[in-house]
């Protein structure tokens, strides 16, 4: 007969104690051994499919790079962008909690404005719209099968119709909150609007057809990553996709408590899935040990990813015209409107 402790017997109990000891005894030798079985508790194919891609129009649906070291606005108490949370030997000799910023996260991406003039049949996609824009992939197709009323008659008149409707901001309001949205890494243009998705889709789709330009003027915010902060990124840390199961049971931290090895971490951005970037720094060999069993198992090396990324970043140049002088703002604008009045007019 044998003997049972709780729910388990004296001969589970040796096991469990037998591989603890053959856990500690590859930690000493500087094996990350339960790092191991970690990874195998948690494998690489949980976590979701991160890159730059996103096909469709929806602006929601850009890969969100430029978020990523922002932490959400929604937290409690308030965290600063850049700020990681992480876990190291202290100076008292003991494994604990620590934060620090890192300043290359701060700055890992910036924006910039400008104004530009924009023929709409150049705009890849909308920032918003009570239709499924995450069903398409193409405002041509989305105007076939969701403007149906916006299209109407389908000839020049109702093109002019649609561009009259007065929820398409960027062209009937003096300071539209409205604007074109680019994103180097995803080589996109869209207009950021708050209203007007079906007309607007409708006045394209129409503009296409009969080829006619249709140019109109709005303040384009650019957003490129930085190639020198992620150098200097990757020159301090190895820096790893996970399951953000694994981090919030706190099960990497107790494979990495025992030999006391360093890490950071911060979740990465909604919009990317349910993953948090594991941050190792460099200078920590038992962390590069580290980094090299995650990178052997094929978890994603951000760092790696990151780099890529911003090395094949574009420039929407070839299909907007910046506008040098300020003096001229709004004239664009206002000469569409008055074509759109003169040809209802005439119609």
């Amino acid at each position: 007969m044998i003997e049972s402790f709780g729910n388990r017997t004296w001969k589970d109990h040796w096991h469990a104690l037998s591989r603890e000891i053959g856990l500690s005894f590859q930690e000493w030798l500087g094996t990350p051994a339960r790092l191991m079985v970690w990874a195998e508790q948690f494998p690489p194919t949980d976590v979701p499919p991160i890159g730059s891609a996103a096909g469709g129009i929806d602006e929601t649906r850009v890969a969100p790079w430029h978020r990523f070291g922002q932490w959400s606005a929604f937290d409690f108490p308030r965290r600063e962008d850049g700020l990681l949370m992480g876990w190291t030997r202290d100076s008292f000799g003991s494994y604990s909690g620590c934060r620090r910023i890192c300043q290359p996260l701060s700055n890992l991406a910036s924006t910039t404005k400008r104004r530009v003039a924009v023929d709409i049949r150049n705009i890849d996609g909308l920032g918003c719209s009570k239709g499924p824009l995450h069903k398409y992939d193409c405002l041509a197709d989305f105007a076939r099968h969701e403007c149906g009323r916006e299209l109407g008659a389908a000839d020049e008149a109702t093109l002019y119709s649609a561009l009259a409707h007065r929820e398409i901001r960027i062209i009937h309001q003096e300071k539209p909150s409205d604007h074109l949205s680019f994103y180097a890494w995803d080589n996109r243009v869209f207009l950021s609007n708050a209203g007007g998705s079906h007309h607007f889709a409708a006045a394209q789709y129409l503009a296409v057809i009969f080829d006619r330009p249709i140019v109109i003027e709005a303040t384009l915010h650019e957003t490129i990553l930085s190639e020198p902060a992620i150098e200097s990124l990757r020159s301090e840390f190895n820096v790893f996709a996970v399951h953000d199961k694994a981090q919030s049971e706190c099960a990497f931290m107790d494979a990495m408590k025992p030999s006391d090895i360093p890490f950071y971490w911060m979740p990465l951005p909604t919009r990317l899935g349910q993953a948090r970037a594991i941050f190792l720094p460099r200078s920590d060999q038992r962390a590069s040990r580290v980094a090299a069993v995650l990178r052997q198992s094929g978890f994603t090396d951000l760092g790696v990813l990151l780099l890529d990324i911003a090395q094949k970043q574009r420039t929407p140049d070839d299909r907007i015209t910046e506008l040098e002088h300020i003096s001229t703002s709004g004239r664009i604008n206002e000469k569409l409107r008055g074509q759109i009045a003169e040809r209802l007019t005439a119609a």
